[in-house]
């Protein structure tokens, strides 16, 4: 009953961790930068920046939290992103 007790409230005080925490792409110390084409949406852009067996979602939510774009994402054609670039092993 105990150890059930100990799971409950280690897996509810997981939403309380910080997002940055979690997702790897906020801690990079290394960046690409990127001019925005027409058309090109955070999900394009992302797919040619994303490591091999990450979370694609992670990659964008770390480049719109980089870049302080607007609750929707829009993005400006000629509008310049850094995106986060995870260091190769």
């Amino acid at each position: 009953m105990k150890l059930i007790l100990v799971l409950l409230m280690v897996m509810s005080m997981w939403r309380f961790v910080p997002v940055h925490l979690a997702n790897e792409y906020l801690q990079c110390t290394e960046y690409s930068y990127v001019t925005v084409k027409n058309g090109e949406s955070l999900w394009v852009i992302a797919e040619k920046y994303v490591s091999n067996g990450k979370d694609i979602r992670e990659l964008i939510a770390a480049i719109h939290q980089l870049n302080e774009l607007d609750s929707n994402g829009n993005l400006v054609p000629g509008q310049i992103l850094k995106i986060p670039v995870l260091a190769s092993l």
